[in-house]
């Protein structure tokens, strides 16, 4: 932890500073990062999930941990069942039957 410190002490010297690290920069960096950041929701909002506002809120919320953003990306490209055009009424099919079985 010690080295860390030093590492890090070390770079705020003038003579180890990085030049040309400007506001631009920082402001590029810091766009870079989010836009990593949202990935999983961005994601999730191109391919129309139906859970896409639950994954951008474990993506905002818990991201920030390594585990929370691989959770939100796994549930951007987990399997989502597809929905059914029309649902089918269980009253509708028992007329259907037995309408067949009148005709025989």
């Amino acid at each position: 932890m010690y080295l860390l410190f030093q590492i890090v002490a070390q770079l705020g010297e003038p003579s180890r500073r990085i030049e040309g690290a400007g506001p631009a920069k920082a402001i590029v960096m810091l766009s870079l990062i989010a836009v990593m950041y949202f990935v999983p929701t961005v994601f999730a909002f191109m391919r129309g999930r139906r859970n896409k506002w639950k994954i951008a809120a474990v993506n905002l919320f818990l991201g920030w941990t390594f585990i929370g953003w691989f959770i939100a990306m796994l549930m951007t490209f987990a399997y989502e069942a597809p929905l059914d055009e029309a649902p089918v009424d269980p009253s509708v099919a028992d007329d259907a039957a037995s309408d067949g079985s009148q005709r025989s």
